[in-house]
């Protein structure tokens, strides 16, 4: 009977050893690419180009009352920002991942998006579309929405035990909370303004931890 608890134990062990194994291996291969000079540059543009069509943003909002009122000048400008800076975000990052030939993006994503992670994701995308629907208060989406995504950020560092990764969501979900009290500003001044933040908050922790790792 001592045996047999003996080798349950001594099996439960090995799979913890295992399983530490993985996380380093994984911990290993994905923190030289969130640390890279590339990968930090990708957030610093982001960060730039999202602050310079906030400035846009604001400096339309002090002529017109709406986005839907705003010139066509403005609404270019803006929009063409915003590809742009999605554009060059989706470029960065694939050179980025690209420059350490190690890592199977597709295996990676394997690991992050489980069943169980998607199925939480959606549930918490239905509380808040249900939860705005009950309070009739539509400006719930933006904070919510941020929230989730923050905690979406944690919910990734688990797997690969990147510390920068909980730090960065956990300012996600601060903002967030934060910009519950600045909902008088326009809804759209006040995402830019959020995401921006959100986005430099990022290009800090990660230049910092860069930084400290060289």
């Amino acid at each position: 009977m001592n045996s047999d608890k003996e080798k349950e134990i001594q099996e439960a062990l090995e799979n913890i050893k295992e399983l530490k194994s993985i996380i380093n291996n994984k911990q290993k291969l994905l923190r030289p690419t969130l640390l890279s000079k590339d990968f930090i540059s990708m957030i610093f543009w982001a960060t730039l180009f999202l602050i310079l069509t906030t400035i846009v943003t604001l400096i339309a909002y002090t002529k017109y009352e709406s986005f839907w009122d705003f010139s066509l000048f403005f609404k270019l400008i803006i929009i063409l920002s915003l590809l742009g800076n999605l554009i060059q975000i989706s470029i960065r990052k694939i050179k980025a991942i690209n420059r350490n030939s190690q890592i199977n993006i597709f295996d990676t994503l394997n690991d992050f998006y489980s069943i169980d992670f998607i199925l939480s994701v959606f549930l918490g995308i239905f509380f808040c579309i249900i939860f705005a629907k009950i309070t009739s208060i539509t400006w719930v989406y933006l904070p919510l929405m941020t929230i989730l995504y923050g905690i979406i950020v944690i919910s990734l560092a688990n797997p690969i035990a990147i510390i920068e990764f909980k730090i960065m969501g956990y300012l996600t979900i601060l903002i967030g909370i934060l910009s519950m009290f600045f909902l008088q500003v326009p809804l759209l001044l006040l995402a830019l303004s959020m995401y921006s933040l959100i986005l430099f908050s990022y290009y800090i922790v990660l230049s910092y931890a860069r930084r400290v790792n060289n």
